[in-house]
């Protein structure tokens, strides 16, 4: 709204600093917290007209956006139930966000990683067309050490979910040996659940000893080394405990 109404950009950029960080704080809120930004606002006419356009946009969407594998399933046109627009490559687009269309029934399913199974039948078409060996998927070994040495490396490039910096320095630390190092890590690389990284590496190593809140929760949590990872575990653990708490009643 500054670059609207044509503030200057030192100036838009004091009033960002002043804003309080904590997510989820309104406008009206932040001025009544911070003595800084409501004496900074009221000493000019003119960042007091911005604070008076913010509050009305406030909350508003700022631009459209494609949810990179969402598809939206209906047994009728969806234009029975909400209004859509063009996208690129000829794919319409539902102006709804997600949450209204499962608000009114509509089924939406994720699908994920589409050109990089398109980029792994063009390897196996590529083997069989240099050396006469067909391979097929399920026939690959799910423990080849060649493999696993190099995802241990963070040579990674290239490769889904990764070869970002941070999950190559995780790879590293890691040194994964079996599958399901790679499925826990990431779904643990992820705001809130990463902090249990590296407890998750060093139960691995021997490092630190794995424990249990209640000896119930070992079968579910043992291949996880006791770190709560999937949100299957979670269903689980919900269940026993219910049942013990039940029982002990």
């Amino acid at each position: 709204m500054g670059k609207v109404i044509g503030m200057d950009k030192e100036d838009l950029s004091v009033v960002s600093k002043l804003l309080p960080s904590k997510p989820g704080v309104t406008l009206q809120q932040a001025v009544a917290q911070s003595k800084p930004l409501r004496e900074y606002i009221q000493a000019m006419p003119i960042r007091q007209k911005l604070l008076q356009l913010a509050m009305q946009v406030e909350g508003l969407p700022r631009h459209t956006s494609t949810h990179a594998a969402g598809v939206v399933i209906s047994g009728e046109p969806l234009t029975s139930y909400t209004p859509i627009q063009e996208g690129q490559h000829n794919v319409y687009l539902t102006q709804y966000p997600m949450e209204a269309l499962q608000d009114i029934g509509l089924l939406k399913m994720d699908f994920l990683g589409l050109r990089n199974l398109t980029l792994i039948d063009y390897i196996l078409a590529k083997v069989e067309r240099d050396t006469g060996e067909k391979q097929k998927l399920p026939d690959i070994p799910m423990q080849d050490v060649k493999t696993f040495q190099l995802l241990a490396s963070g040579d990674t490039t290239g490769i889904f979910q990764l070869e970002s910096d941070g999950m190559r320095k995780v790879l590293k630390e890691l040194q994964p040996t079996e599958l399901e190092d790679i499925v826990a890590v990431n779904a643990l690389y992820r705001p809130g659940p990463m902090e249990h990284i590296p407890t998750y590496i060093k139960r691995k190593h021997g490092l630190e000893k794995v424990t249990y809140v209640h000896d119930v929760l070992k079968p579910i949590l043992q291949t996880t080394y006791g770190v709560i990872v999937y949100q299957e575990q979670i269903m689980q653990i919900a269940s026993k405990m219910v049942r013990i708490f039940i029982r002990g009643s």
